[in-house]
């Protein structure tokens, strides 16, 4: 039966303890709850036990419960003093971030600090959850952290809570549905503006002014937009970081997206987006700037990729659980049918995803409603139009989406002026169109000038009609919209025709009709036709054809020529997707491999739906010919929901006689997108592409061995000048001298040599005696410090990178393993490399093959490798925090390197040795070092080993004007020198629990047990052991690791 609790409850009573226990959520054990109440383990494991029995907690593991029933949490804390709840709250926060560092931890602590006013360090941990949560997809959580973060913020004063302050907004902007509340995020970021201001933050003031920008944008007032734009660009001009260049690069696309210039922001998004990708995103921008990208390719009439990056899009975000991102495109998708005027597949994809989208998706519903709006008008549905039009509209003037300033409304307008639509109140038809004339949206003033033209009527002598359609065409063109331009040549063709210039207008309508006739022949009025009876497409081609020939051969990046002959034929033939397979010589690997792609991922070609294009690109590899399939579609109809392919073609690339791969385009969306005519075409283009390819591929093979050796030399250089008195390897004693030996033995060989040792002993002095003594001595000797690096830029720095693998990525990197091509490289800290990158280290040892982040391409190095690490690995193994098959790769020779302290032979060799070295280089003269100050050498403990050692020295010679030289004062003194092998608090905690676990046979509570030999209580213990990671080993017949 539930226990009813009374208020101001008694500090010792149980209903106070299963009170505390109520502020968690989820499973608690009972030392937490002892840590708010101090009470006495036994009493609280007494009283749950009672709560057990009772039926209001349920018991799991040894020292863990729940409530019973989650609903009487509130119930149950209501009986805890008021006043002492926010420090409850706070406490139970420290205990989660102490106790589990992970996500779950920051999540935990997270939902405590929600319930109170925090202070600096609990808004920090707010804001790294709103991050995390933003990371996940998880907006909502992400949204409330922020919220309540940015709330506390603005009670606190100076430049920490200012800096706070701004970072968190930053990140709330960065959340897909802050979108939803643009008043609210504007208000924020102008608030940070502020803030920045005040501190002369450049840096800052650069991300939010970029953030500014790119949400004003979104509410059309483009001329505000830009102005913070511009003042962004001139702050970051001289700043050197890459989240900034990556809100520059993100903030331009934004820009172009919203300006309507379309072609400039496909340029800047294709500068940035690899060639090949393993799954979605396939660019290193965010989701948002996809789904703007795919209107942008439709917008510039390359349909079929417009919906096939939509689509990906919007199946990838509903993998991540991002539904807002998943209605937008599919929103988007519908538009994209609107332009190739498909009106009734919009009405249903677009009605659908307004049934299906979450009532948060404000962004969303506005926007089916004006799709939806136009759809009707153009089918003459004109009261149904008007009802969705006032929806859009409401919802738009509300969350400041300024559709008024798109061209559909455009064109909506100029049907209200001329009576043929019915106006809703407080609607401006003219008015808005001469408004929309002035702004900096190209395409909105280019249409509002052809809308104008129209109704300036159709007099043969009009000189406004005239200016108003040349202007329109100029800003069209300036945009790259394909059908919109093609409306304006209409017009413009239509004005000639009624001037008497035949000839003129014939020009103008057929370059409309060429986009148009593909997508819509109806789109071509019937009073124009007759001027364009005897038009070719095939004229058309030629000139696509030609103009291609003449790009390529002036391109020397392979990325550029891939994208360019992508881009071209999905324009020419309708194709959704793209992609260049190569041939591969190698007998042990599959024969065709995916090379370059445009919507196309690996895991896309891995899917069973795509093996009757593997089937089909294989016999054309093997045969030589070109092959064309159009598949009909499911009996239960068509749907923009699935993967099938509805129409592919398959092209083989031939260079000097020999088949090295093919062209393969496909199109999920639309059947019989190919033709036979089209094997020609792409015939043309598949030889033209590998002729480019090869050359440009030349081109990037000299450009990279120039690099690579600019990169040697200055690497050399570098590592010169750390290393200037490492020729000599100083030994005296017994120890060091055992090590060179094993120095001696090894270094002919090439075999893997793992180097121990604390830090500063010596590890890197053996290498390089290990490298100067083998037959690779005259090659690169190449030294990585693996712990210098964060975890993202570690496989860049091995492997190397292509141009634009990710933002900041601004031309080839080649990695210390290609550098190593004949020489060593030596991994110094091998012990911290991350666990993501170990698999693919453990592979380039295994094979000696790698590829450089973003690329394709496999490369091989002939390289011997030396490894070194201070800390102990089979621990490391054994608690999981290193690959034990890693290991077993690199434990092929270990050497053992002492600490100087166990070999104080040396330490007067080594000293002398520094003295020369530096009094040399400060042109100093010193009589040696006086038998006194050597005592003291000689007597400290040398925690720092040789590194510490020759610190002193070079501090010394500084400090000493020459002649006597005296040894400044050491760090800590003899007495004060820890033992030899001392180790952490924590470490004897584990080793001490382990050793009377040892001693009971695992035995943990009862008569005997570790509990007792330790005289602690069994639930303590076993959550000292949680803490520590100590698990009871397993029995078994041999090491599976080594499987």
């Amino acid at each position: 039966m539930p226990r009813t609790v009374k208020t101001s409850l008694p500090e010792d009573s149980d209903e106070r303890l299963l009170a505390l226990a109520a502020l968690f959520e989820g499973e608690f054990c009972i030392d937490w709850v002892q840590a708010l109440s101090e009470a006495r383990a036994s009493r609280i494991l007494k009283a749950f036990d009672r709560f057990s029995r009772e039926g209001v907690l349920r018991r799991h593991d040894i020292g863990m419960y729940s409530l019973a029933d989650p609903k009487s949490r509130g119930r149950l804390r209501a009986g805890l003093p008021s006043d002492r709840l926010e420090g409850y709250h706070r406490r139970i926060a420290a205990l989660f971030m102490d106790e589990s560092p992970g996500d779950e931890g920051l999540f935990r602590a997270a939902r405590q600090l929600l319930r109170i006013d925090n202070d600096l360090e609990g808004c920090r941990v707010l804001g790294q959850a709103g991050d995390q949560y933003r990371r996940s997809g998880r907006s909502d959580e992400a949204l409330a952290c922020y919220n309540k973060a940015i709330e506390d913020l603005r009670k606190l004063k100076g430049i920490e809570a200012d800096t706070l302050f701004i970072e968190t907004v930053i990140g709330y902007s960065k959340d897909h549905q802050a979108i939803h509340y643009l008043k609210r995020l504007i208000s924020y970021l102008h608030e940070a503006l502020e803030r920045a201001e005040r501190w002369k933050n450049q840096r800052l003031q650069a991300l939010v002014l970029m953030h500014l920008a790119s949400n004003i944008y979104i509410g059309q007032n483009a001329e505000a937009a830009q102005a913070y734009l511009d003042r962004g660009f001139a702050l970051a001009r001289d700043i050197n970081d890459p989240n900034v260049e990556r809100t520059v690069i993100t903030g331009t696309i934004v820009s172009h997206f919203y300006s309507g210039r379309y072609k400039a922001a496909v340029k800047i998004y294709e500068t940035f987006e690899p060639l090949f990708a393993e799954k979605y995103p396939l660019h290193q921008l965010s989701l948002r700037m996809g789904v703007l990208m795919g209107v942008s390719y439709a917008c510039l009439g390359q349909i079929s990729q417009g919906m096939g990056l939509l689509d990906g899009l919007r199946v990838h975000a509903l993998k991540i659980q991002d539904h807002h991102t998943a209605a937008t495109a599919a929103a988007d998708m519908g538009l994209v049918l609107m332009l190739t005027s498909s009106f009734d597949e919009a009405i249903e994809l677009v009605k659908k995803v307004l049934a299906e989208s979450p009532d948060s998706n404000e962004f969303a519903k506005c926007f089916c409603s004006y799709y939806l709006a136009y759809c009707f008008f153009r089918k003459g549905e004109l009261e149904t139009s008007r009802r969705y039009l006032a929806r859009a509209l409401k919802k738009s003037d509300q969350y400041d989406y300024g559709i008024k300033y798109l061209p559909y409304y455009i064109e909506i307008c100029l049907a209200a002026q001329r009576g043929e639509y019915p106006a809703l109140p407080g609607m401006s038809p003219e008015g808005d169109l001469r408004q929309m004339t002035t702004g900096t949206n190209v395409v909105a003033g280019g249409v509002a000038h052809r809308c104008l033209a129209i109704l300036a009527g159709r007099d043969p002598a009009g000189e406004v009609r005239f200016k108003h359609l040349t202007r329109s065409l100029a800003l069209l063109e300036e945009s790259g919209h394909v059908t919109e331009i093609a409306k304006t040549q209409l017009e413009l063709g239509r004005h000639y025709l009624l001037s008497g210039d035949t000839g003129r207008a014939r020009e103008l309508v057929a370059a409309a009709v060429k986009p148009l006739y593909p997508i819509d022949r109806g789109l071509v009025p019937e009073d124009l036709e007759h001027l364009v009876r005897d038009l070719r497409v095939e004229d058309n081609l030629l000139e696509e054809i030609l103009n291609l020939g003449q790009e390529v051969v002036a391109l020397r990046d392979t990325q550029e020529v891939v994208q360019h002959i992508f881009s071209t034929v999905n324009r020419i033939t309708g194709a959704e997707r793209g992609a260049i397979f190569l041939k591969t010589d190698d007998p042990g690997s599959v024969p065709i491999k995916l090379w370059a792609a445009k919507n196309l991922t690996a895991d896309d070609a891995a899917h069973p739906e795509f093996s009757p294009s593997i089937e089909m690109i294989g016999r054309s590899v093997d045969t030589g010919q070109a092959d064309i399939q159009n598949v009909s579609p499911p009996p239960n109809g068509a749907s923009f929901y699935n993967d099938t392919i509805k129409s592919r073609i398959c092209v083989p690339l031939s260079l000097r006689g020999r088949t090295i791969g093919v062209l393969y385009h496909d199109n999920r969306f639309f059947k019989s997108t190919f033709k036979e005519q089209d094997v020609k075409i792409l015939s043309y283009f598949a030889s033209l592409a590998a002729i480019a390819l090869d050359n440009a591929q030349a081109y990037e093979e000299i450009r990279r061995l120039n690099q690579r050796l600019q990169e040697e030399k200055q690497y050399l250089e570098e590592q010169q000048l750390e290393s200037l008195h490492l020729d000599d390897f100083v030994a005296a004693s017994p120890a060091i001298k055992h090590v060179l030996s094993m120095v001696q033995r090894v270094a002919e060989t090439d075999s893997t040599v793992l180097i121990l040792g604390e830090t500063g002993a010596g590890k890197e002095m053996v290498a390089r005696a290990i490298h100067q003594h083998s037959p690779r001595r005259d090659k690169p000797f190449i030294r990585v410090h693996c712990s210098a690096f964060p975890e993202s830029l570690i496989p860049s720095e091995l492997f190397g990178h292509e141009r634009g693998a990710f933002t900041g990525a601004v031309e080839r990197r080649i990695g210390r393993f290609e550098l190593a091509d004949g020489g060593t490289i030596f991994l110094d800290e091998i012990g911290d490399i991350p666990m993501g990158v170990q698999v693919r280290l453990l592979r380039v040892l295994q094979t000696k093959e790698f590829e450089r982040v973003g690329g394709r391409e496999t490369l091989r190095s002939d390289f011997r490798l030396l490894a070194a690490t201070n800390r102990n690995l089979e621990e490391e193994v054994e608690a999981g925090r290193f690959r034990s098959d890693l290991y077993y790769r690199l434990n092929v020779f270990p050497i053992q390197v002492p600490p100087l302290r166990e070999r104080r032979e040396d330490i007067a060799p080594l000293a002398g040795y520094f003295l020369r070295v530096y009094a040399e280089k400060t042109g100093k003269s010193f009589k040696g070092i006086p038998e006194k100050e050597m005592a003291r050498l000689l007597a400290y403990h040398w925690p720092g080993n040789v590194r510490e050692l020759e610190n002193v020295i070079e501090r010394g010679v500084i400090l000493n004007a020459g002649g006597l030289f005296l040894i400044p004062e050491l760090t800590a003194g003899p007495s004060d020198a820890p033992a030899a092998g001392l180790v952490s608090l924590k470490e004897m905690e584990r080793r001490f629990i382990i050793e009377a676990l040892q001693k009971t046979n695992w035995k943990i509570y009862g008569p005997g047990g570790a509990a007792e030999l330790l005289d602690i209580n069994y639930s303590t213990l076993y959550s000292r052991m949680k803490k520590l990671g100590i698990r009871k080993p397993r029995k078994s017949t041999g090491d599976r690791s080594r499987s």
